[in-house]
């Protein structure tokens, strides 16, 4: 399941990690993008074209999403 994780005060794209019986939370790892780096929770992975579509809890929608 895609979230957020606050990282010093900042939000970052994570993935959480759940028990078998997919009930509760074990860990919540965060996801790097292709340099290593964490990805700020304003970038949109899921590439929705509106934030109606959005699945992958991005905060900020704007210009840069545009098509």
């Amino acid at each position: 399941m895609l979230t957020l994780i606050e990282i010093d005060g900042a939000l970052y794209h994570a993935q959480q990690i759940m028990d078998e019986d997919c009930e509760n939370v074990l860990d919540t790892i965060p996801i790097l993008d292709e340099d290593g780096d964490l990805i700020p929770s304003e970038v949109c992975l899921c590439f929705a074209r509106e934030p109606s579509e959005c699945v992958c809890a991005c905060t900020s929608w704007g210009d840069k999403y545009d098509n």
